[in-house]
């Protein structure tokens, strides 16, 4: 099974991830990129979005102004979507993301969660 269709089969049907790059494409080749967004859509309304940056060999999800810009619609949230658009950045780019600095309460406690299955804290 891709890993596309596993993500799906996790969230659900409804759930549709897709990315692009800074630069406005989608091309399925990132990883030389320094930047991209990934989106999760549910029933064609975008509900979460993540962009990540290159920092070394790692990713760390961050703006352009450098906070930390993981967004997920509240009604959305504790579903396993923010994880899947983490597992989503690491098979597209091939390395791991580590946590931002400035990440709120809520990204701190995503972080804790047991048996993860993305990130490197380093």
């Amino acid at each position: 099974m891709s890993f596309i269709r596993w993500v799906l089969a996790e969230l659900s049907s409804e759930y549709k991830l897709s990315f692009e790059l800074s630069d406005g494409t989608s091309n399925r080749n990132p990883e030389h990129r320094d930047e991209f967004g990934v989106y999760v859509h549910y029933h064609g309304k975008m509900i979460a979005s993540a962009y990540f940056r290159h920092r070394g060999d790692h990713l760390e999800p961050m703006d352009d102004d450098g906070k930390p810009s993981v967004n997920v619609a509240s009604e959305h949230r504790r579903k396993g979507v923010a994880s899947a658009m983490y597992e989503y950045a690491e098979s597209i780019s091939d390395v791991k993301v580590i946590p931002s600095q400035g990440r709120t309460d809520e990204g701190k406690a995503f972080w804790k969660q047991p048996n993860r299955k993305f990130g490197k804290i380093i």
